[in-house]
């Protein structure tokens, strides 16, 4: 089957789950998160990698704690001392939330930004950009379950000095996102500044957030984090600027300008237990 038919095949999908499409204002279906998206033949044994959804999940699957509430805003683990990765558990050890790091030896060159640094936390030895699946206020408070057989009802980020909820549903994306392109497996990407300005070409590696969300059927089921640097971990994925062409309307020319590009480190995360089925 060559390309031109298996587009053909995701747009009849597509339409077919558009048509079945959840009303507007029923609860968030977020059955599952898995994260990593297959971007090459050596990444496809870790894509689509569900993650444990309690603390005693995590332990029995080789996670260790790595701060507790103690220190920060949840239980966190991580798995094979990999920073890419952290689950956030709630006081009930209940999966609460994800965050990745962003490492501090790169702060010489302003990577990350100043402005970028709101939206995460400083940890020591790194910044964490977390996302939680609840009303964060409440994960070290709460010991409950979520609060039906969903991983929960809202995606909030909380970083230092600015929390933000992503918009449940597309229409309401564009109030502060900017629209960015379909990819199959993915969904319809939109991609933020620091500020909620338009991402276009001209914006600079310090203003672009480092968090993208996901739309399919016009709901939010998927979101990530765009790293404005390279990053090893198997988790993460690097995509070319000839790539970046793909889920962007406007590559940022620091993305493809080979002298300033420090690289490109993207994590998918997906709220679904059928992300191969996203298309759009």
């Amino acid at each position: 089957m060559n390309l031109s038919n298996v587009l053909v095949v995701f747009a009849a999908v597509g339409c077919i789950l558009a048509a079945n499409a959840a009303p507007k204002n029923e609860e968030p279906k977020w059955n599952d998160v898995k994260i990593t998206f297959p971007a090459s033949l050596e990444a496809a044994t870790d894509a689509f990698d569900s993650m444990p959804k309690t603390e005693d999940e995590a332990s029995r699957k080789g996670w260790k704690k790595e701060k507790d509430c103690s220190k920060v805003n949840g239980n966190r683990y991580i798995k094979d001392k990999d920073l890419s990765a952290i689950l956030i558990f709630n006081a009930g050890g209940h999966l609460a939330g994800f965050a990745t790091f962003f490492p501090k030896n790169f702060t010489n060159l302003g990577v990350p930004s100043e402005a970028q640094k709101e939206w995460m936390t400083d940890d020591g030895e790194y910044y964490t950009i977390s996302s939680y699946f609840t009303d964060p206020d409440t994960v070290c408070k709460s010991r409950e379950k979520p609060s039906s057989k969903y991983i929960g009802d809202k995606l909030v980020f909380k970083g230092s000095k600015i929390t933000k909820e992503a918009p449940q549903y597309e229409a309401d994306a564009e109030e502060f996102w900017t629209l960015g392109k379909c990819f199959p497996a993915m969904g319809v990407h939109y991609w933020g500044t620091v500020d909620g300005q338009k991402l276009v070409r001209a914006s600079t590696r310090g203003e672009t957030l480092p968090l993208f969300l996901m739309y399919n059927q016009g709901r939010l089921n998927g979101y990530g984090y765009a790293l404005d640097i390279n990053l090893e971990s198997r988790r993460y994925e690097h995509p070319t600027p000839v790539e970046a062409l793909a889920f962007f309307k406007e590559v940022p020319e620091w993305i493809d300008d080979r002298k300033d590009s420090l690289g490109l480190s993207t994590l998918h995360v997906y709220l679904t237990s059928t992300p191969e089925f996203n298309f759009c």
